[in-house]
């Protein structure tokens, strides 16, 4: 029983084996023609400044009593 199944494994797995090995031409002839296109980076906004001056009030996060 043992020798069956290790004999239809190996049968799959030498079928697999021989309709990769055209693979990587196949591969080469379908993407011959794709060439890819990166759009450029927008340009970066430029940001208004903003002064926080709240230093002197109570921190809102601060436990209560301190």
């Amino acid at each position: 029983m043992k020798g069956r199944g290790l004999l239809i494994v190996a049968l799959m797995l030498t079928s697999c084996g021989s309709q990769q090995e055209d693979l990587p031409a196949e591969l080469q002839e379908m993407t011959k023609d794709i060439r890819g296109r990166v759009d450029p980076i927008p340009a970066a906004k430029k940001l208004e400044s903003f002064d926080y001056r709240a230093a002197a009030l109570p921190d809102p996060f601060a436990p209560k009593g301190k």
